[in-house]
């Protein structure tokens, strides 16, 4: 009886240890996709911010400069209009 009890705890300790492995192989590749998406996310949110930098940039710059779109599309239409 002895026997059959240390081989039936060695049998159930390894399908334990599967078991364990199993789960740990899918919060490792779950761990994986979530740190793709952290990236992602990153690279976009810093996408955004850059962009809204430059957009502002730029807006300023032609402030300072005192260019204004809106006399250019009139100077254009009153010369299409000769």
């Amino acid at each position: 009886m002895e026997k059959k009890l240390a081989v039936n705890s060695t049998t159930s300790f390894t399908k334990d240890l599967k078991i364990i492995g199993e789960r740990f192989r899918i919060v490792n590749r779950n761990d994986k996709i979530r740190k793709i998406v952290k990236k992602g996310l990153t690279f976009s949110l810093c996408a955004v911010l850059v962009g809204g930098l430059a957009a502002g940039s730029f807006e300023g710059v032609n402030k300072l400069a005192g260019w204004d779109g809106a006399a250019t599309v009139e100077t254009s239409l009153s010369a299409g209009s000769r």
